[in-house]
């Protein structure tokens, strides 16, 4: 979950959350979030355990230019589920030279 424009690619704010149980059994291991436009793709990788309570982050992010943000939620029984949102940045951030 991300604004679909953001005036700032400085400070771009995104949540993210995963249907699970969070039990000993069933739980969500890690959520990734990818921005593949920016010079470093991976922009933050977070791990999760049950003692989390739930499967939810917020945090903000640099995005380099209007793209898909990718999250990535890696489970207990070892698959992957994925989502994503687009986002249009009026002022680009990450710019390099």
């Amino acid at each position: 979950d991300t604004p679909p424009l953001a005036d700032n690619g400085h400070s771009v704010q995104v949540r993210v959350r995963v249907d699970s149980p969070m039990t000993q059994a069933e739980h969500v291991r890690s959520i990734t979030l990818v921005a593949e436009r920016n010079p470093r793709p991976i922009v933050a990788k977070f791990s999760l355990t049950p003692g989390a309570g739930r499967a939810e982050i917020v945090t903000r992010i640099r995005l380099a230019d209007n793209q898909e943000v990718l999250a990535l939620a890696e489970l207990s029984d070892g698959t992957f589920w994925s989502g994503s949102a687009s986002v249009v940045v009026t002022e680009l951030a990450c710019l390099e030279g």
